[in-house]
């Protein structure tokens, strides 16, 4: 963006300097030199106005007085001095050309011993001015030099008015420009007079924000980081809706000189025995403060805000283990290189085993036993604990501790009076020992588990089944894939079977079904582990084979029985009000219908009566009247956004401008919310993507129940944040209907998680670039640890200038299909990123459901073909003036390499279609609409079309 003022006055600047005779080509060169280097900030630079020389007595053909133009180089104070050689006595006195004289009185020296007069003061860099140099009389010759110096203005006004969060009295957003004072950082304050919840972001010339989070109130909001200098900048402040009317300024100030923030020594490697203190550092420099945060894995490190970080008494277990620690100064961020830390195992480890358990009753009642013999073996020549632990408050379990030979080595009864009793000693390696157990009389009945550990022996990592197989339903004709995941020392062997059928060659820790058909329906697969002489039976997965779809034809007439939307669109698009509603979100459950986004109710026709409903409705989807039964809990109170059904279907997952809610898919009963606010900020989620065990949400919010996550968390099915699993997403861009982080979809198998959005780095790995070096904000993570996989997916957007963003993602198992905007695209690519096809549209595709083999794409331009040739005959009105049918719904074939378009639909409205529902009898569509169909049917917000008879 450019400061209009600022331009206007650097024309007029260099009109007036083509016009001033006085000041000579090098001078102009000089001071044009150093204005582009400094711009609009010139930190004390001086140019020569004026050099010659007088003679009081006018001999020789010199003068006594002379008139010097000059003109400052920005609005500020600024110094004129004037210096000679000699004696004489010169004097000067300042004008404003066209104007009246600046100074009261002739400036002099101040000191008879120095031969130099300055005057400070205020100039306008928009105006010109003279200075009358003069040699008194009787003081004789003198050679002089007059400069001009400039200290430019630290603080300016970016601008004043009213907002109005109603625009009643004024707009309810503004855009201010200006431009930088220098290289440096800066302080940006706007203040109000009233109540009102005025709020600001800072953005660069190319749009992108430069604040990590809103900027927001009491008056007034304050803003400090660094600013390039080099580029124009502005704010954009808004009135948060329902805030009333206030009347704001907007001030500028140079904070200080910005200093790079740099890594200068990155963390390094470390290797340390078991049990020694392990020690990262970073050296960094840039403007003070400097604040540090470590990582683990990509997990933060509470409380480790240090230049050092020392991880103490080190354990197996740390092994491996990668540090990494993010350094910042103001609002500017470096993520350091990850340092590994190797953990050297001790020979002197411990081991623990159980070895027994069971019941014993004081009374033997019931058949239980009041004493046992627990028999044993030694681990090693060291020092063996052999522990007893019980579960009644009551009871008083006894032991003692013999060798082979009968002989007992405890030092008398081992006892406590309470759980667990404990003795210490040591043993002989391999040798037979037992304990003998009892509950003395009247100490009832205890369930006990004997331990023995060893110290001197490596742990045993448990030969089990950490997590076995899961049931799958595939539609028929698609693969169906089951995997186990097992631990245990040694070599692990496995072994695949259904319904107790050896499956051959199915010796791996997973098992693909290829092509499944109707008759492999609830087959039941499950794998044995062996190690050795053990083997472990996991779990039966069940696999469900759903017949393929065979889809139809759907009408091109849209439905005139159906229900739809009421308007306004408080939040729409950038902070514009539109009288429209705007739908964002579809989601069919059976016959109910739920649509989100921006509306305040439902209505049966265009002009009907209103029904409040903000942001959230349910309707009938067979009848599509209002639905009963579902009720739309209050906690909805804002712009909906995402909504995700859980696989077995016991919950929905409701994400938008209120963070993340979980209600009952039959009653709409709240059962959970995920607190996601950050300094009054709720948070905003715009995509979730459900597996068998986790939730993933993307959106634009830093927080997640009180923990630091960058657009990008992963939860429980219950709504608890997973520790584990933290990729931070950086460079975010965001307005009203775009996020850092736009989609989030699961490969599946659930081993891979699709985001994209708006970004320029997840972790330290980088956006690719397109071939004009703007983001392609694309990436596929690990559904393990949240790692940026090597895969790279994207679409062909020639000289197209603009972020490759993405809308949305939908992946099935044998394509990933990403809708893009920016550069506007659907491209259909393989898993491994290989671009196998793509399409172009005149505006972002939106929204991409498939149902059987066919994908329905929404959007909003008014257009989607070739690249080559995107404009179909039948959309053409008149080239010349451009006047087109706008069909902003398509449906394509995904069983023909070609990928053709099945069917198209007239849709119009600003924003075309962001929500579809699609079912073998229907075709729900939301987004902001206002007319569709062949028919030309006149909706808002909502529409159907029935499959075709």
């Amino acid at each position: 963006m450019i400061n209009l003022t600022t331009r206007a006055h650097g024309a007029s600047l260099a009109a007036g300097r083509c016009m001033r005779v006085a000041l000579n080509a090098a001078r102009l060169m000089a001071l044009l030199a150093a204005a582009a280097i400094q711009g609009n900030a010139l930190a004390n630079t001086a140019v020569e106005i004026g050099a010659g020389s007088l003679d009081s007595e006018r001999r020789n053909g010199l003068a006594s007085f002379v008139s010097l133009d000059l003109e400052p180089v920005a609005t500020g104070v600024h110094t004129i001095t004037v210096s000679w050689d000699s004696d004489a006595d010169l004097r000067f006195n300042l004008f404003e050309v066209g104007g009246t004289r600046i100074t009261d009185v002739p400036i002099a020296r101040s000191n008879p011993d120095v031969s130099q007069s300055t005057w400070s003061g205020a100039l306008d860099g928009d105006s010109r001015y003279r200075i009358a140099l003069w040699s008194r009389k009787g003081s004789g010759i003198a050679a002089y030099v007059a400069s001009l110096q400039s200290t430019p203005a630290t603080t300016v006004a970016l601008g004043a008015g009213r907002l109005d969060s109603e625009r009643v009295e004024g707009p309810n957003i503004t855009t201010l420009d200006f431009e930088p004072l220098g290289n440096a950082s800066h302080t940006i304050s706007v203040s109000w007079n009233n109540d009102a919840d005025l709020r600001f972001n800072v953005f660069n010339n190319s749009g992108e924000r430069i604040n990590t989070s809103t900027v927001r109130g009491p008056s007034p909001a304050v803003w400090v980081g660094p600013i390039d200098g080099s580029e124009s900048h502005f704010i954009r402040v808004w009135s948060r809706p329902n805030s009333g009317v206030a009347d704001y300024s907007a001030t500028l100030r140079l904070t200080s000189p910005a200093t790079p923030l740099e890594i200068a020594t990155q963390p390094a490697d470390v290797t340390v025995d078991e049990g020694d203190d392990a020690i990262f550092s970073v050296a960094a420099s840039g403007a003070e403060p400097l604040s540090y945060q470590w990582f683990a894995n990509n997990v933060r490190i509470s409380g480790a805000t240090d230049a050092s970080l020392i991880v103490e008494a080190t354990s197996p277990n740390d092994d491996g283990t990668l540090y990494t620690v993010v350094v910042t100064s103001g609002n500017a961020s470096l993520e350091s290189d990850g340092a590994r830390l190797s953990v050297v195992r001790s020979t002197t480890g411990v081991a623990t085993v159980q070895f027994s358990e069971g019941t014993l009753d004081s009374e033997r009642r019931d058949g239980l036993p009041s004493i046992v013999t627990l028999n044993f073996t030694a681990r090693a020549d060291a020092l063996h604990t052999i522990t007893v632990s019980w579960d009644s408050i009551i009871a008083e379990l006894r032991f003692s501790v013999f060798n082979a030979n009968n002989e007992r080595i405890s030092d008398g009864v081992v006892r406590s009076d309470s759980s667990p009793a404990v003795w210490q000693g040591i043993l002989a390696a391999d040798e037979n020992y037992y304990i003998r157990l009892w509950a003395p009389t009247d100490s009832g009945v205890a369930n006990y588990i004997a331990t023995l550990q060893a110290e001197g022996v490596q742990p045993v990592t448990p030969f089990e089944i950490a997590e076995g197989p899961r049931s799958v339903t595939v539609a028929e004709g698609q693969d169906a894939q089951f995997s186990v995941s097992a631990t245990g020392d040694n070599a692990l062997e496995y072994q695949w079977l259904v319904n107790g059928t050896v499956i051959p060659g199915a010796t791996s820790d997973s098992l693909t079904v290829a092509s499944v058909t109707t008759a492999q329906d609830e087959n039941a697969y499950y794998v044995e582990v062996s190690r050795g002489n053990e083997t472990l039976i996991s779990d039966e997965a069940v696999l469900t084979v759903n017949e393929a779809l065979v889809l139809g034809l759907y009408s091109e007439e849209a439905d005139t029985s159906t229900w739809m939307l009421e308007g306004p669109s408080p939040i729409l698009d950038f902070g514009k009000r539109e009288n429209s509603a705007w739908g964002q979100v579809l989601l069919r459950i059976g016959d109910l219908l739920l649509v989100g986004g921006e509306f305040q109710g439902i209505k049966p026709t265009f002009n009907g009566r209103v029904t409040p409903r903000p942001f959230m409705a349910a309707l009938d989807a067979v009848s599509g009247q209002p639905a009963t039964g579902f009720q739309v809990p209050p906690e909805v109170d804002s712009v909906v956004r995402a909504f995700a059904l859980s696989l077995d279907g016991s919950r929905l997952y409701v994400g938008g401008d209120f963070g993340l809610l979980a209600l009952n898919p039959t009653t709409g009963e709240l059962e959970f919310s995920v607190s996601m606010t950050d300094d009054n900020d709720p948070g905003r989620v715009f995509d979730i993507a459900v597996t068998d065990a986790h939730v993933y949400i993307g959106g634009e919010f830093t927080q997640v129940r009180n923990s630091a996550r960058r657009h990008l968390a992963r939860l429980s099915l219950t709504g608890q944040l997973d520790a584990n699993w933290s990729p931070r997403v950086f460079s975010g861009f965001s307005t009203g209907r775009t996020s850092p982080i736009q989609a989030v979809t699961v490969s599946p198998s659930f081993d891979v998680i699709y985001v994209g959005g708006f970004f320029g780095r997840i972790n330290s790995t980088k956006a690719a670039k397109t071939s004009l070096g703007r983001d392609i904000s694309m990436f596929a993570l690990s559904a393990s640890d949240g790692s940026v996989l090597p895969e790279r997916f994207s679409a062909d957007v020639g000289t197209d200038d603009r972020v490759l963003g993405v809308r949305d993602i939908y992946v099935t198992p044998s394509y990933v299909i990403i809708g893009w905007g920016g550069p506007n695209a659907l491209t259909f690519h393989d898993h491994d990123g290989t671009r196998v096809h793509q399409y172009a549209a005149e505006s972002d595709i939106q929204r991409l459901d498939v149902l059987g083999n066919y994908l329905f794409v929404g959007h909003h331009g008014e257009f989607l073909g070739p690249r080559n040739d995107p404009i179909p005959p039948q959309a053409v009105i008149t080239l010349v003036p451009k006047n087109f049918v706008a069909f902003k719904l398509h449906s394509i074939r995904l069983d023909h390499p070609s990928f053709p378009v099945e069917q198209f639909w007239r849709i119009d409205g600003t924003f075309g279609v962001f929500g579809i529902a699609v079912t073998e009898e229907s075709l729900w569509i939301s987004g902001q609409l206002s007319l569709v169909g062949s028919n030309g049917r006149r909706v808002d917000g909502l529409a159907r079309f029935s499959a075709a008879n």
